[in-house]
């Protein structure tokens, strides 16, 4: 299938028939930083904020970024001047964009004070919203919107228009977006962004619009803002896109008011998978993606689902033994969504469900080689070990060791660990380990205990060539909601190993510094297993 549209920011190349084709690059723009901390009870810090800004700019490659609201308080105005700094001194100062308001002028001198060169004036999509929130008619809204762009333009600003609420607007006053449209041709604005402010729309309907204001504004750069409320933003995004939107609105993770803001990650995936056949392309690095959502998972202290698609720890699993076989005999159960592109890989999961085939496939990847009766031992006691939570291959690893009487498989092994954490003091971690059929005693301080220890680990083990402390990537924690305050908690691990390769390793334990510590060991047995079986 292929869209037929207006060549607006596009190229044009010609196949081998002759025939004309498309090449049209959807422009990302992303409100992680704008939108996205409308988040009910987030809020980043400026340094935080610029680390994301770096990122999204420099790793993952947004056209642009909304990193601001004007005249709301707080560290706004810090952060954009901040951000703008950073960007002007590294050739991007056109990327970065803030959200203004029809206030006689005030927005616009709040962000060109911040040294912005780009501001987006958030209009009325929708009579209803005009009428009942501002008290105005369409021409006091076309007037007063002409004061502040007239303003913006005279000190060298780009200047852009929200229209807020634009899909109500189209289903309850059409004549009024209409009339607003046309006015909107007649002023010196660069983007038109057509706003689901509430996520209301269904995506054929998304589709009819946009073509609707592509009529009216045949010439105009259009972009799309969707809000997930009903679990259709991606979904409404794509069908913008066919309308003939130019540009996106995503945040990361889909961080935003309410049930959030476009996902970046799914949206640009399935640009690349869904319509890249009809010529649409994206500037973004998907690599990055993960990385991305990582960094402000933790920075917002929002986790992210395990079954959030494409960035979610879980996506990549196969825990059904039927699945798992499949996939070791031809990748039976692998689609074009390979985890390779995204810096991931597929996991086939240690549990009661799995069978022979995921102990078989996990020992493999160990460099272990079962016997039948061997396998039929090991399986037995993963899938009684599993049978109320995953293990990791480390957890195999140990059942190996003991179950087969392969002591070498464990590099080392806790004996005795006792923290110490006091009010407003660093932690201390005083433990004994087992190596080579030695006892050491290791002690440190950190942050916490589990810190304390991680930094007594790895001071240890400088003095020892076999052993690899892989580096932290990523800690989650599972804390039991069910009131029983001595419940089991699980800890999930992401490390990296000098390969750059990353795995996952947990722990359990009704301390949850301890639950930390059994995932970290399990971590240093994992890394250096690996690295003596390449050697």
């Amino acid at each position: 299938m292929r869209f037929h549209r207006e060549p607006l920011a596009s190229s044009v190349d010609e196949n081998e028939g002759g025939e004309e084709e498309m090449i049209k690059t959807i422009q990302i723009m992303d409100t992680t930083l704008r939108d996205g901390l409308q988040s009910f009870g987030v809020h980043l810090s400026v340094p935080e904020r610029q680390q994301v800004a770096e990122f999204l700019l420099r790793r993952v490659r947004v056209d642009s970024l909304e990193v601001a609201s004007a005249r709301v308080g707080g560290d706004e105005h810090e952060t954009l001047t901040t951000i703008v700094k950073w960007a002007a001194s590294h050739h991007c100062l056109e990327r970065i964009e803030a959200l203004g308001f029809i206030d006689g002028t005030s927005s616009v001198e709040w962000i060109a004070s911040a040294g912005c060169r780009t501001i987006n004036i958030l209009a009325k999509g929708s009579e209803r919203h005009c009428r009942k929130q501002l008290h105005w008619t369409l021409n006091d809204q076309v007037e007063y919107l002409g004061v502040e762009v007239e303003a913006a333009r005279s000190r060298g600003m780009a200047v852009n228009v929200y229209l807020e609420d634009w899909s109500q607007g189209m289903r309850q006053s059409p004549e009024f977006v209409s009339a607003f449209a046309l006015q909107l041709a007649k002023l010196p604005i660069e983007r038109v962004m057509l706003c689901d402010t509430l996520g209301v729309l269904y995506p054929l309907e998304v589709r009819r619009y946009v073509q609707v204001v592509r009529t009216l504004l045949p010439r105009q750069k259009l972009d799309f803002h969707g809000h997930n409320d009903r679990g259709l933003a991606t979904a409404n995004t794509l069908l913008a896109i066919e309308g003939g939107e130019d540009g996106v609105h995503v945040a990361v993770n889909g961080m935003g008011e309410r049930a959030g803001n476009t996902p970046l990650e799914e949206v640009v995936v399935n640009i690349k998978d869904f319509l890249g056949h009809a010529g649409f392309l994206v500037n973004i690095d998907e690599s990055q993606l993960t990385v991305a959502s990582r960094m402000v998972a933790a920075f917002s202290a929002r986790r992210v689902p395990p079954n959030k698609p494409i960035v979610g720890a879980n996506v990549f699993s196969q825990t059904a033994g039927v699945h798992i076989d499949g996939d070791v005999k031809d990748e039976l159960y692998v689609s074009d969504l390979r985890p390779e592109r995204f810096g991931a890989q597929v996991t086939h999961v240690l549990g009661h469900l799995g069978g022979k085939a995921s102990v078989k496939s996990n020992a493999k990847k160990l460099g272990l080689d079962l016997s039948v009766e061997e396998l039929e031992l090991v399986t037995e006691k993963v899938q009684e070990l599993g049978a109320n939570h995953s293990l990791s291959p480390s957890d195999l690893l140990a059942i190996v060791a003991d179950i087969l009487d392969r002591p070498e498989l464990v590099t080392i092994s806790l004996v005795k660990v006792v923290t110490n954490s006091v009010f407003a003091k660093s932690a201390s971690a005083n433990a004994v380990i087992a190596h080579n059929g030695k006892h050491y005693a290791i002690t440190a301080r950190g942050g916490g205990g589990f810190d304390a220890f991680w930094n007594a680990l790895r001071k240890w083990a400088r003095g020892y060539g076999v052993i690899v402390i892989p580096e932290l990537v990523h800690y989650d924690i599972d804390v039991p909601t069910s009131g029983d305050s001595s419940a089991l908690t699980t800890v999930i691990i992401t490390w990296r190993i000098p390969d750059k390769s990353e795995f996952i390793t947990t722990g359990l334990d009704r301390d949850q510094v301890m639950a930390g510590i059994k995932a970290a060991v399990a971590a240093v047995n994992l890394a250096s297993h690996r690295k003596g079986k390449q050697s």
